[in-house]
Parts: structure tokens; sequence; C-alpha cells
């Protein structure tokens, strides 16, 4: 539910322009892409490479400028609802179409007298992924590699094509040669860790590995992008994320305490902890208590998860709280039961 006055991130109006303009489903994992990667100038730049890089930089401006002035009509629509929404959605569809149209041809016009400017085809190429032309965004990329191999932002952006299209081991190379390309991105490690851990199984047989290891290599690729990026809220949510596809090993009598599943619990717990502390906001904050409390319950913790879920006021979280509460409720019901049964 959005609320009147929320604060609607830029990813989802992106996203959600798209669904408008294209009436197309979206999965697969939303990778970050680069658009417009720096200049790398061998030396100094002519005269003439500088008035091109301006010309590009103004490009860039004018697709930064009515992407910000679409997202802003997205907001009022969202946030001022008034009639029939589908009648909304259409103009707003016809809206949009209209005013990315004068984008695509100053691109296509710049490609035209610059076909061997790489950053440019790689930037148009977002651009086309943004409007759902998939097929005409990798035409642009493979184009873009041609001029470019060794532009770690064509291979990110490749990477990113193929794990939203397939197949998912076409971008576990590309993320790897970017990240070879460039070490010292953050972004690169994120969307690595991102595809193998949504697509574990491919992951598996492309690295040999076993479902508990796929998931070890998402994590230490997370907790590398987090070294090089770490006030990185959304990478320090997706590394927490992926203890729910953890399944402790069955305890042993002779095994140390604790047990492995608290142990999982431990850990997780302390990912979201990590990544409470780099909220941004309120929504994003009492987000996460969300899948604290929900920990907390998991591992018997019943008195911390009640005080964690007391935090939590936004209406936007209310279900989620609910059906904590109620587990809580539940699990201390249980806990009540087996006492009265063990007592003589």
């Amino acid at each position: 539910m959005i609320l009147p006055g929320a604060n609607i991130s830029r990813s989802f109006c992106r996203l959600l322009w798209l669904a408008l303009i294209t009436q197309a489903a979206i999965c697969g994992p939303a990778g970050a892409a680069e658009t417009a990667p720096a200049a790398q100038q061998e030396g100094g730049a002519s005269e003439a490479d500088e008035r091109v890089e301006r010309k590009f930089q103004k490009l860039m401006e004018f697709d930064d400028a009515v992407q910000a002035e679409i997202e802003e009509w997205i907001q009022i629509t969202l946030t001022n609802r008034i009639g029939d929404a589908t009648i909304q959605q259409g103009i707003l569809r016809s809206r949009i179409q209209d005013r990315l149209e004068p984008v695509r041809k100053a691109y296509e016009k710049f490609i035209a007298d610059y076909p061997n400017h790489a950053r440019a085809r790689l930037a148009f190429a977002g651009f086309l992924r943004d409007i759902g032309r998939d097929q005409e965004a990798l035409a642009q990329m493979e184009k873009a590699r041609e001029l470019a191999p060794n532009l770690p932002a064509v291979w990110n952006n490749l990477g990113n094509y193929y794990g939203h299209n397939g197949p998912a081991t076409n971008a576990f190379a590309c993320y790897e040669k970017a990240i070879e390309l460039n070490p010292k991105e953050g972004l690169y490690y994120g969307n690595l860790a991102r595809t193998i851990h949504l697509f574990r199984a491919s992951a598996g047989a492309y690295y040999r590995l076993s479902e508990a290891e796929v998931i070890a290599k998402a994590q230490g690729l997370y907790r590398k992008s987090l070294e090089l990026d770490p006030g990185n809220f959304i990478t320090a949510t997706e590394l927490a994320q992926t203890y729910y596809a953890l399944k402790p090993p069955p305890p042993r009598p002779d095994a140390p305490e604790p047990p492995p599943s608290q142990q999982l619990a431990d850990s997780a717990l302390a990912a979201w902890e990590a990544a409470l502390k780099l909220a941004r906001d309120d929504v994003e904050r009492e987000g996460v208590l969300i899948h604290i409390a929900r920990w907390q319950v998991e591992s018997g913790r019943l008195d911390a998860a009640r005080q964690t879920l007391a935090k939590i006021k936004d209406s936007l979280h209310q279900a989620a709280k609910a059906e904590l509460e109620k587990a809580v409720q539940q699990a201390e019901a249980g806990k009540a039961k087996k006492e009265v049964q063990k007592a003589p």
C-alpha cells in the first residue's frame, strides 16, 4: 500500500513505468547497471574528443532529466489516486511513451554521428532495457563490447541482461569478467552474488558446488561488495536474506552448544542487525525489524520478538507484524502446554 506523502524509490518508479509502457511482467534479478561510465583517456584528449564528450554528457543530462520528470508523474499518480485507475494508467502510459520518444531519437542521432562511441551505445542499451526492448538493448551492448572489450561496465550490463533473460551461466561469466577488469568495484560483486543466489541450481552446476556451498559463495561475494561499499543498505539486506535458504545440519549428541539451528539463527540475526544500522528511513528500518522478529520467533526468543514487534509502527508493515504476533502467541501456547505435560 502506498500512502500519500510516502517516499517512493527511484528504482521502484523505473520498474513501474517499465511495467506501464510494456504491460509486461518483471522477473529475474534486477542487477544494478552502469549506463554512462566515465571516459578513460590515454593521455590528453583532443579538442574534437572533448567536443564529443560534451555532447555525450549533454545527452546523459537530457536522459536523466526526462527520467526524473517521469518519476515525478508516477509519484503524483500514486499519491493522488482519483477516479478510474485503469484510465489513469492508460493516460500515464501514453504520456510516458510520448516523453521518451525524443530521448530515443537523441540517442539514435548521437550514435549515427559517432558509431564507435562505446559508452553511448551502453547508455542507449540501458535506455532500451528500461522501456522493455531487450533484444535491441542486447545488440547495442554487444556492439559496445566489440568496441571496448576492456570496459568493465559493458560486461556488468551484459550480466544484467543474461541474469534477467537467461542463460544464468552467461551472467556468471559476464560478471566475473567485469570483476577481473575492475576488482575494486563493489557493484560487480553484489550483482554476481545476487544472480548466484537466485539461480542456485545453475550456479551449482556451473561452479560444481553443493547448494550450501553455492549459498556460501554468494555470501562471500556479498561481503566483498560490502567491504568495497560499506554503506550499501540493499546489499546488506540481500546478504541477510540468504540465510533463509540455509538449512541447519541435524544436531549431534556430541556436538558443542549451541545447536546448529541456534547458530544459524545467530548468524542471520547478526546480518540483519548489520543491515539495520544502514537503514535510511523508518520504512526500511521497520522492514528490517520484521526480519529480526521472524528469526527471534524461529529461534524461540519470544520475549525479544515481542519487544522488536512493539517498535514497528508504519502501516506498511502491519500485516507482517500481526502475522508474527500470532506466531509468538502460538509458540507461547505450545511452550505452556509442554510445561503442563511435564508437570508431575
